[in-house]
């Protein structure tokens, strides 16, 4: 990976672990204002349980590039948390869910695919 790649992924991975990611819960939020502000309040933020899993994927992919970050062991911990919070909140024995709120309760009007 080329130097300027790897800065502008860094840049990406910053972004998701101080603006995009709740630090109380570990979810992922879907919609931020100008300033990467959550729009809602608590609780009734948009989280889709499948770019917990992306998101888990692209930060593991990253370590992968860089596996001399200095931030190995949080972006790792956080990877493993997207991971381990689709599957808790996300996935049924027969689904996985659309969207859910960002305390982990199902929005009413999710689709299960």
């Amino acid at each position: 990976m080329k130097s300027q790649d790897l800065e502008e992924a860094d840049a990406l991975i910053t972004l998701g672990l101080e603006r995009m990611i709740q630090s109380d819960t570990g979810l992922l939020l879907e919609k931020f204002d100008s300033r990467w502000e959550h729009v809602e309040p608590i609780g009734e933020n948009r989280v889709e349980p499948g770019h917990l899993f992306e998101y888990s994927w692209l930060f593991s992919e990253y370590l992968r590039f860089n596996s001399g970050s200095q931030r190995h062991i949080t972006i790792k911990q956080a990877s493993d948390r997207l991971f381990d919070l689709g599957l808790a909140y996300g996935v049924s024995k027969s689904f996985v869910r659309d969207a859910i709120h960002d305390d982990g309760t199902q929005k009413a009007n999710s689709i299960l695919i």
